[in-house]
């Protein structure tokens, strides 16, 4: 997926961003639109960031398991993948 694809464009939001968001700690469409910006203008977007917070939100979960798992850590501990530091749980 191309992180500087523009998902708003009435706030000039990338795919980047609602990631960014996401991993950052933003769990539903309201907390990433809080963040962003997507999808508070006209709306035309909202179905395509909705689906990328579900599709971040559940990548964000398997990493954040997966290294906890790995590591031997509960699930509530947090984590680094990719030099993003996450909130797990």
């Amino acid at each position: 997926m191309n992180p500087d694809k523009i998902v708003c464009n009435c706030m000039n939001v990338t795919n980047g961003a609602i990631r960014d968001a996401v991993y950052s700690g933003a769990g539903t469409l309201e907390e990433v639109q809080e963040i962003t910006g997507a999808g508070t203008v006209c709306g035309a977007c909202l179905d395509d960031v909705k689906r990328l917070v579900e599709q971040f939100t559940a990548e964000k979960s398997q990493s954040c398991f997966s290294a906890a798992k790995t590591l031997g850590k509960n699930s509530g501990r947090s984590c680094l993948i990719s030099a993003s530091p996450l909130r797990c749980g």
